[in-house]
């Protein structure tokens, strides 16, 4: 049997109102006779299994595993243990693709061989199951993506939540941090930007279901802002970003964005934590000790101790 251009793996956790959406979206791909479906189910209450039952029975490309419940990352890695396409794609349950979205990234990963990830642009839907078609047909906003740079991935992660990259980068970047439980996902496109080039196909390729319920809630922002502070740190004392011109002062004002998330919110302990690495990075930037002089952080020692 040859192997499979892609593996599309999915993580599902009480997700049965997107998954037969989901699953119809990739039997609809161009492509879907060469790639394999790995649905890992971490433990979900509601009735993925019962739905899914009949695409596995029909197609031999789909497989269904259950486990205990265990967070995102740590199901990412169980499918990619398991998989064995060419190529690799996270496939969101709320997320829908472009028909041929799969084989235009990796055609672009094949065309450009010292590229490790692929992504493209997407539609913004509040509409569950709204299609790629129907998105389309309406004039949907689309989230235009940055183009790579290293630099820019460093300050945020412009990969949509689509994107397509090497099975084989894991043999040399290792699996998912399960970890973090938010940004692992940027911290692992962090590991492979060191081996190669990303490609940005600038053309709506899928649709990214946004919900004011699905990162906000229980400090989700509190979370990815403390997790990606982490991930940033750790990165800007690695090549090739530590030499990188000019990186610490845009380092620098992604952190003072972050300290004042935290200071709306009257979190000041958290909030001072991140106006100092803000002055640690850009010592000299006005701007940045003004934010200092009018939180009262240059009152106390302990805050630049």
């Amino acid at each position: 049997m040859p192997r499979p251009l892609l593996t599309a793996i999915v993580s599902t956790y009480k997700s049965e109102r997107f998954i037969q959406g989901l699953l119809d979206n990739l039997v609809a791909q161009t492509v879907f006779a060469d790639i394999e479906v790995l649905v890992v189910d971490s433990g979900s209450p509601e009735n993925e299994a019962a739905l899914c039952a009949p695409y596995v029975q029909r197609h031999p490309n789909i497989r269904y595993l259950r486990t205990e419940r265990e967070g995102l990352y740590a199901a990412w890695n169980r499918a990619v243990a398991q998989s064995t396409g060419e190529f690799i794609s996270n496939a969101n349950t709320d997320d829908r693709h472009r028909p041929d979205a799969f084989e235009v990234l990796t055609r672009a990963l094949r065309d450009n061989p010292q590229a490790t990830l692929a992504y493209g642009d997407q539609y913004v839907s509040r509409t569950e199951n709204e299609t790629w078609a129907e998105c389309h047909a309406r004039g949907a906003g689309i989230h235009e993506m940055a183009d790579y740079s290293q630099a820019e991935l460093l300050l945020g992660c412009m990969t949509g939540s689509q994107p397509v990259w090497r099975r084989s980068a894991h043999e040399q970047c290792g699996q998912f941090d399960p970890r973090l439980t938010v940004v692992g996902d940027r911290e692992f496109w962090l590991r492979l930007a060191r081996l190669g080039d990303f490609i940005h196909v600038r053309e709506p390729l899928g649709v990214c279901y946004t919900s004011a319920g699905v990162l906000s809630a229980s400090n989700g922002y509190d979370d990815f802002h403390r997790q990606d502070y982490e991930v940033m740190m750790k990165y800007l004392q690695l090549t090739p970003w530590r030499d990188m011109p000019g990186i610490r002062p845009r380092v620098a004002k992604q952190l003072v964005g972050i300290g004042y998330h935290f200071a709306r919110k009257n979190q000041m302990g958290q909030a001072r934590r991140y106006f100092v690495e803000a002055w640690r990075n850009d010592p000299f930037n006005p701007a940045i000790v003004r934010t200092l002089l009018l939180r009262g952080v240059l009152q106390s020692r302990a805050g630049l101790g």
